[in-house]
């Protein structure tokens, strides 16, 4: 699941309004409604304090201004961000208490478009909440009635890229991040996003134009460098992808990507230098704490092609214990078991990744290659 950050400085009210009677009336007296501008005071008070990790005194000042105006709907939004905020910020052992908080969080939001259906804010939030705990659909329903609200805001634009590619849907997250991008050409993080989407759909050209962009508007980002140099990888032109790596490594030394596609640009640059290849995934499976997957894959793969099946498929075993769940590391390993000549391990790993995930096509391609291996191709 795509986790989405609450962040509580994505809505900024700026009213800057000056907190005279908040000092006296914060204390919750009964039969006190506060004016608007005194619930725009406190709100932004709340949200300083929610930016300072302060979540749960931002919980009692807003619950103490709602007990005076309980049908102000800002209210009750910012509330419910305060407790997704905390949601996340929960250990994940302690389910309950975070089940509960996003309980209550979807609450208060619901209750700020019950007596504001227009309220943007509070449609973010709950899609953000909603994405969080995996409710794809009414994730993207609800941010995509925030873009309705306001069909030129970049951030409902780009949250919407999010849920849509979290739900797999891919050319929803195409159409939404190039709708930022045109809202805000100069925000690279959807150039980016949408860029690795592109090169996903195989448009090559608009993919390495989208990446260049991101690269150019944040050239101190690592991010958008290693995307760049991903994005030409796959295009085959290892040669140039050596150039972004390397920048991305000379702004962050110890960046696992850049270090493992670094280590693959130089394979398949020259196939002769897979001790170096090895080398860099096994630098950055240290330096991720070993738990960037693709290192491991890469790192099975050079040492099968240095005659060294048992030390690589110990690699596959080792990232499978750590993430069970990944259909990429499953579907290599099977893979890996075919090329090995086990084809009856290669269908029991395989079966198992689509057991977890059966929308997962490469599993599913592999598969049905390996038990129709000698079948002709039928249109």
């Amino acid at each position: 699941m795509s986790k989405f950050v609450t962040e509580p400085s994505r809505v900024k009210f700026g009213y800057g309004c000056v907190i005279s009677v908040l000092a006296l009336s914060l204390s919750g007296a009964s039969g006190i409604v506060f004016a608007a501008d005194d619930v725009d005071a406190l709100i932004e008070k709340a949200y300083k304090m929610m930016q300072a990790d302060k979540n749960k005194p931002a919980e009692v000042l807003l619950r103490d201004a709602l007990r005076t105006s309980p049908d102000n709907a800002k209210l009750h939004m910012v509330l419910g961000k305060n407790l997704a905020a905390q949601a996340t910020a929960t250990r994940p052992d302690q389910r309950k208490h975070i089940e509960d908080l996003y309980e209550t969080a979807i609450l208060e939001e619901n209750q700020a478009l019950k007596l504001d259906p227009k309220l943007f804010g509070a449609h973010i939030a709950l899609g953000q909440i909603y994405a969080n705990l995996g409710k794809n659909e009414q994730a993207i329903a609800e941010i995509k009635q925030a873009c309705e609200i306001r069909p030129n805001s970049y951030g409902a634009h780009r949250d919407l890229g999010i849920a849509c590619l979290t739900a797999g849907k891919v050319d929803e997250a195409i159409d939404a991040f190039k709708k930022a991008t045109t809202i805000k050409p100069d925000q690279p993080e959807a150039h980016m996003k949408l860029a690795i989407l592109l090169s996903k759909r195989n448009n090559v050209k608009d993919a390495l134009s989208e990446a260049a962009d991101a690269a150019k508007l944040a050239p101190k980002d690592p991010e958008t460098h290693i995307a760049l140099a991903n994005i030409t990888l796959e295009s085959g032109d290892a040669n140039g992808a050596i150039e972004p790596f390397k920048t991305a490594l000379a702004i962050a030394k110890n960046h696992p990507n850049a270090l493992s596609g670094y280590g693959l640009a130089i394979v398949k640059k020259d196939p002769a230098q897979l001790a170096q290849g090895i080398e860099y995934q096994r630098k950055a499976l240290v330096t991720s704490g070993g738990a960037f997957m693709p290192a491991y894959v890469r790192l099975a793969e050079f040492l099968y092609s240095s005659g060294k099946p048992v030390e690589a498929e110990d690699q596959y075993k080792k990232a499978l214990k750590i993430n069970p769940n990944d259909p990429l590391v499953g579907t290599a390993y099977g893979k890996f078991l075919e090329a090995a000549g086990r084809k009856d391990d290669a269908r029991v790993a395989l079966k198992k990744v689509l057991e977890k995930s059966p929308h997962f096509k490469p599993a599913s391609d592999a598969l049905a290659g390996l038990d129709q291996p000698n079948s002709p191709k039928t249109k």
